[in-house]
């Protein structure tokens, strides 16, 4: 066993409550009803019927995001059940998605024990060279910061070619109107680098907030709650305390129930 990869407590900057938070574009803890949350939790329980822990923990991370008072009632059970889907991933060399859960779970529970070796964390590192080789942001990005939230002595050496491959994804995802992309890209380089300027615009973020809007509309919950999360958390790291993040945007309309 890795003592200090199972032990540490993942540090995210997400997890933590500005002091000044600025007013953000979508308020959760206002827009989302009580129905929202209910039909929320439904989704929750069909993905632990189902064993589908990776798109589990997404959604309850995602959603603690938007509201950390949301109530998730993970217990231990839960856990142990991700961490065989943890040992799916091992076995099938997918390790991006072993990375992404492991973080999940640290997140959802920082005292459990992922039972990560140092094999993994070689393997991971060797995954992550393969990305760079092959000019893969969209996994090199988000596997440097899990590397680092498990191991934070981990170096992963990021060069100026390496943030320019990102900065072309980026512009490539915009031009796409692949909102989400853009902002969890966008999120992963700021990990990066504290002071790197994605250069998102007003208009940017409202295509964003349409995005997610949209997908509640239709009822995609998932997908409403995932997104959101990550565009709120671009909004909130982007505006400074007390700066407005957007301008005032007509409330969403009336949430169906499901």
């Amino acid at each position: 066993m890795f003592e200090s990869f199972n032990k540490t407590k993942v540090q995210r900057v997400e997890a933590e409550e500005p002091e000044n938070e600025p007013e953000l574009f979508f308020d959760a803890r206002k827009e989302v009803t009580e129905g929202d949350m209910e039909a929320i939790r439904r989704t929750l329980n069909l993905y632990r019927k189902n064993n589908g822990w990776y798109h589990f923990a997404n959604l309850a991370n995602s959603m603690k995001d938007l509201d950390p008072s949301f109530d998730l009632g993970i217990p231990e059970g839960d856990m142990d059940a991700m961490r065989q889907t943890l040992d799916f991933f091992r076995k099938n060399n997918s390790w991006y998605h072993f990375a992404d859960l492991a973080n999940s779970m640290k997140d959802l529970d920082p005292s459990f024990d992922l039972g990560i070796t140092e094999g993994d964390m070689d393997a991971m590192k060797q995954e992550l060279d393969s990305c760079r080789k092959n000019n893969n942001p969209h996994i090199f990005a988000p596997l440097v910061n899990l590397l680092k939230d498990l191991d934070p002595s981990f170096d992963p050496g990021i060069t100026e070619r390496d943030m320019e491959v990102m900065r072309q994804k980026l512009n490539s995802y915009r031009e796409g109107n692949r909102w989400y992309d853009l902002a969890n890209l966008a999120n992963f380089m700021k990990d990066l680098d504290p002071n790197f300027d994605p250069g998102i615009t007003e208009g940017d973020m409202d295509a964003m907030r349409q995005e997610f809007v949209s997908l509640r509309e239709n009822g995609d919950l998932y997908a409403f709650t995932v997104h959101a999360s990550e565009t709120v958390r671009l909004a909130r790291r982007l505006a400074s305390p007390g700066q407005v993040v957007e301008k005032q945007t007509p409330p969403l309309p009336e949430t169906r129930r499901f």
